[in-house]
């Protein structure tokens, strides 16, 4: 006596998809995302007589993700920094908030397959 078994896999391809398209959006603005959140906190910490140097903290694009950069044309941010401690200050905690990020956007793109 034979037996066979049919199964139909395109419901599960496409979800497949659909979940490989919502990470493709998670892993391009969660970093985003935590770049910006680092650069707030980079701004606050930074110290204003002018506003010359908190004015030159910026986002950027960077392969497989983002970064924050800062002190572009002002001679004095290295200075700053090693007397404020604000680049420390604005990235302490950040990779555990970012995988944290990443998880909840992971979870919520399972949740929606």
């Amino acid at each position: 006596m034979a037996a066979s078994v049919e199964l139909d896999t395109a419901r599960f391809v496409a979800d497949m998809r659909r979940f490989g398209a919502g990470m493709e959006r998670v892993a391009n603005t969660e970093p985003a995302r935590a770049a910006a959140n680092t650069a707030g906190k980079l701004r606050q910490r930074l110290p204003r007589r002018t506003g010359r140097l908190a004015g030159s903290v910026h986002t950027t694009d960077e392969t497989g993700g983002a970064g924050v950069s800062y002190g572009a044309g002002v001679p004095y941010a290295r200075y700053i920094d090693r007397r404020t401690g604000a680049v420390d200050a604005a990235t302490a905690g950040a990779g555990p908030a970012f995988a944290l990020a990443c998880a909840v956007a992971t979870a919520r793109e399972v949740g929606n397959v």
